[in-house]
C-alpha cells in the first residue's frame, strides 16, 4: 500500500475511534472490542487500527490494562473534547511550538534554579521512561514518556502560575506531542536516527537542569522544540 493511502487509511480509522470514545456510546472504563472486531467494523486492516489505538493512547483517550484489553481511558470524559482530539491545522501546530518555546524553555531555565531532590527524582523518572520507550522501540510509549518529561519539567520550575497555565494547556500539549512523535516515527527514513537525537536532546535538558545550569538548560529546551519543529517545516518525502 502507498503511503498516501496508508495515511488515508490511518485518517479514517481515527475518526472511527474518536468517534467511539468521544461522540458516541463510549463511556470511561469501558472496554473496546478486539483488533479483529474494530478492524472489520471500520473495514481496515489489524496493523492500522493498532497504530490508531496507540495513538489514542498516547493522547489519553485510551488505556491497556494487561491481559484485558483497551480501555476508554478517564482523560475522555473532560474536556473540550472538539479542540484538542482533532487533526491541529499546520498554522494552529506552528502556534503551539511558539507557546511551548515560551512555556517550557522559561520551565528549564527556572528548574535549574530552583528545583528540589524530589523535583529532579521525577524528572529523572520521566527521562528513564523515556529512554526505555526509545530502547524498546514503543513509538505509543515514547510519546506518553515525552509529554511526562515535559509536565516534571514544568512543575520543576516551581512557579504555580507556570505550572496552572500549563496543566490547562495539558491536552492540546499532549496532543502536539504524540502527533509529533508518530509522524517523525513512521513518515521518515531517517526515523530512527532522529529519535536518538531526540533522547540526547532530552538527556541534555535533563543533565543541565541536575547540574543548576539554567542558561544552558534554557538553551537546551529552546534547541529541542526547534528541532521538533523544523522536521516539520522541511516535511521531506523518504
Amino acid at each position: 500500500m502507498a503511503r498516501d493511502e496508508k495515511q488515508s487509511a490511518l485518517k479514517r480509522v481515527l475518526a472511527g475511534l474518536e468517534e467511539h470514545v468521544l461522540r458516541s456510546s463510549g463511556r470511561p472504563g469501558e472496554r473496546l472490542p478486539s483488533e479483529r472486531a474494530l478492524a472489520e467494523k471500520l473495514d481496515a486492516s489489524r496493523f492500522t487500527v493498532r497504530e490508531g489505538l496507540q495513538r489514542l493512547m498516547a493522547r489519553g483517550l485510551l488505556e491497556t490494562r494487561r491481559g484485558s484489553g483497551v480501555f476508554i481511558a478517564p482523560a475522555a470524559a473532560y474536556g473540550d473534547a472538539s479542540l484538542w482530539s482533532r487533526q491541529q491545522t499546520p498554522g494552529e501546530r506552528a502556534e503551539l511550538f511558539e507557546v511551548r518555546m515560551t512555556i517550557e524553555s522559561s520551565a528549564a531555565r527556572l528548574a535549574a534554579r530552583r528545583s528540589s531532590r524530589e523535583d529532579l527524582r521525577l524528572l529523572g523518572d520521566a527521562f528513564a521512561h523515556l529512554e526505555r520507550a526509545v530502547e524498546t522501540h514503543e513509538t505509543d510509549e515514547e510519546a506518553v514518556a515525552d509529554s511526562h518529561f515535559h509536565a516534571a519539567l514544568v512543575a520543576a520550575a516551581r512557579n504555580s502560575f507556570l505550572t496552572r497555565l500549563y496543566v490547562g494547556l495539558n491536552q492540546s500539549i499532549r496532543h502536539h506531542i504524540s502527533l509529533n512523535t508518530f509522524e517523525a516515527s513512521h513518515s521518515r527514513a531517517d526515523a530512527e536516527l532522529l529519535t536518538a537525537m531526540r533522547l540526547e536532546q532530552h538527556r541534555r535538558i535533563h543533565r543541565c537542569v541536575v547540574d543548576k545550569e539554567p542558561e544552558l538548560a534554557y538553551t537546551a529546551a529552546t534547541a529541542h522544540l526547534e528541532f521538533v519543529q523544523s522536521q516539520f517545516q522541511r516535511a521531506p518525502r523518504s
